[in-house]
């Protein structure tokens, strides 16, 4: 074998070896508690402060995420980034999230006692929960 052969052999075996622990130096380097320190976090939520309302009706949309509790009395669904609930006369939506966050794909737990959703509330995208809120009328 020509030591120019060797040389690129050797090269090509080293190389990818001296990567990764290049790589995976730096990544062990930050201790658990340092990296969820490195994490934005405001309980507050986004600190911005709405300009402006804007209220719309629709009796249609696409890219709808609806789902159905188990006792099948409450359905909830997504509609521009907000959590809706029909009302008790089945037509007008009622808003179950606010704010600037982008809430979707809304799932009911088994007990259907618990909304989980997709939001975007920290900064990032993470799921989140909510109580549902039973729409029924009671008969007292």
């Amino acid at each position: 074998m020509k030591r120019s052969q060797r040389i690129r052999r050797l090269t090509s075996r080293i190389f990818p070896a001296l990567l990764f622990i290049a790589f995976s130096g730096t990544a062990a380097a930050r201790t658990p508690q340092e990296k969820r320190q490195a994490q934005p976090t405001n309980p507050q939520g986004l600190t911005l402060q709405a300009a402006r309302k804007i209220e719309f009706s629709t009796d249609e949309g696409t890219w709808i995420s609806p789902d159905v509790s188990s006792d099948g009395r409450q359905i909830v669904f997504d509609l521009p980034g907000r959590l809706y609930t029909p009302g008790v006369d089945g037509r007008n939506a009622l808003p179950i999230t606010s704010g600037f966050s982008l809430e979707s794909q809304p799932k009911f737990s088994p007990d259907g006692k618990q909304i989980v959703f997709g939001s975007d509330r920290s900064g990032a995208q993470n799921d989140s929960s909510c109580r549902s809120r039973s729409r029924r009328k009671r008969n007292h």
